[in-house]
């Protein structure tokens, strides 16, 4: 008789052992969920600089911005088209010149890339951008993510991934703000 009792120990001990596991996974759950998103954020960042940078050597070898982000990857200005990390479809929203920027308009303007101000963002795709240009209007001379999550960190200031512009240099220089020295043959 002394072994019927021991059965409904053990388990009571494999309830007990299953309902901590599933505890602790609860806790693990949203800090898993926070590292992914964390990387996915770094990856946007990669990949927005890569266009950028293939943007800026394009415009320096050819005089003018991309007219579509497939002639980067048609002239080996960059490895691949990107996909947008942050947006199911994986599109990058292109950012044509002329259109200011999104949460730009009013502001100080910022330094760096996605913060030079009066430079271009479309609209939602389809509909007709900002500044009077219809989306798809111009060069491009940068890209933006379609996603208007609000982000973990903030990049050039921003919290939102819409507003995370990857922007090339040589158009906020040709934007309006002289670069140099503004008397010649003084630093």
């Amino acid at each position: 008789m002394r072994f019927s009792n021991d059965r409904g120990y053990a388990m009571a001990a494999l309830l007990v052992a299953l309902s901590v596991m599933g505890i602790l996974m609860s806790m693990a759950l949203p800090v898993w969920q926070t590292a992914a998103k964390r990387e996915r954020e770094a990856e946007l960042v990669f990949r927005g600089e890569q266009y950028a940078q293939a943007i800026e050597l394009f415009s320096r070898r050819n005089g003018g911005f991309p007219p579509n982000l497939a002639v980067l990857e048609e002239g080996r200005y960059i490895r691949r088209l990107y996909k947008d990390p942050m947006t199911p479809d994986g599109a990058f929203q292109p950012v044509y010149l002329g259109q200011p920027l999104p949460g730009q308009i009013g502001e100080q303007p910022q330094t760096g890339r996605g913060g030079a101000p009066g430079l271009p963002l479309p609209g939602a795709p389809g509909q007709a951008g900002r500044g009077g240009l219809p989306a798809g209007a111009g060069p491009i001379i940068g890209v933006v993510s379609a996603s208007t999550e609000e982000s973990l960190r903030l990049y050039n200031g921003r919290g939102r991934y819409s507003e995370w512009a990857f922007v090339a240099l040589a158009a906020t220089a040709q934007a309006g703000a002289p670069v140099g020295a503004q008397n010649p043959g003084v630093p």
